[in-house]
């Protein structure tokens, strides 16, 4: 009898370190449904892995007869380069010891850079974003105070009529990091700019995204909520950016006179509309 109680303990701890075991990148990777990354099949997704383990540039093409290339993929992390001017990451990250999300930013980089985050459970259900992370006000990212501008600080200021946000995750830390997008303005106003704002940081901790607090402290910690009309606001600021990259003569060329511009193009729309 005691060799039996034995041997149905033996048997159950086997069956729980083999069930137990968190699920990497890799197993993530391989099991995300295909509507979630439609440029990318799910042969396309197993390649890249696979030229990644021969040290070979994992690189496809894509549903649009554009180049995807991963180029990290680490136990709980990786990076994608979809297209010449857009990006997804992914990050595992523990919400306990035996419960994972997983988080996947997608950014655009033309006209302006353009990060959206969303949260997946381990088998790709998605999640409510306000439980993992609460995003900052927009003044959160001034590195002084509104009242301190000189009037060509404030100038440049309204000429950030779109609150874009970039976003990065980490293939070492388990953090977020958030930047204020200066793609509307000129070259020379983003060098003027630029000392005008500062990156935050999030860290993550018990299961969900904390700001670092700084001597900003007050005005980071407002919350920045979306309206309840967020996607039709979100196209409005579309259309807005589209008119932008429209008037610019020289951003129009670069991708209407490239092989895969069209594609392109048109790419930027869908990953807009999906963000």
């Amino acid at each position: 009898m005691k060799m039996k109680r034995y041997f149905i303990l033996l048997v159950l701890a086997m069956f729980f370190s083999v069930n137990g075991k968190a699920q990497t990148m890799r197993d993530a990777f391989t099991n995300m449904p295909d509507s979630l990354l439609p440029l990318l099949t799910h042969n396309d997704r197993m390649d890249m892995m696979d030229f990644l383990d021969s040290k070979m540039q994992a690189r496809v093409t894509n549903r649009l007869t554009v180049q995807s290339e991963m180029d990290t993929l680490t136990a709980d992390y990786l990076h994608l380069k979809m297209t010449e001017i857009s990006k997804v990451e992914m990050k595992l990250l523990p919400v306990n010891d035996s419960t994972q999300v997983i988080a996947v930013v997608h950014t655009v980089t033309i006209p302006a850079i353009d990060s959206s985050i969303r949260f997946y459970s381990s088998d790709w259900k998605e999640l409510r974003v306000t439980d993992y992370v609460q995003l900052p006000n927009i003044d959160a990212f001034l590195a002084k105070d509104k009242r301190q501008f000189s009037e060509e600080e404030e100038a440049l200021l309204k000429g950030l009529d779109l609150e874009l946000v970039g976003m990065a995750l980490s293939s070492s830390e388990s953090k977020l990091v958030l930047t204020r997008s200066l793609g509307q303005l000129s070259r020379e106003e983003q060098k003027k700019a630029k000392s005008l704002f500062k990156p935050i940081t999030l860290l993550w901790k018990e299961g969900k995204f904390i700001l670092i607090k700084s001597n900003n402290a007050e005005s980071q910690s407002r919350v920045h909520k979306k309206p309840q009309s967020y996607r039709v606001a979100v196209f409005v600021s579309q259309v807005k950016m589209l008119l932008l990259l429209l008037r610019s003569a020289v951003a129009a060329r670069e991708l209407i006179n490239t092989t895969s511009g069209i594609n392109q193009l048109a790419l930027t729309s869908i990953e807009w509309v999906r963000s």
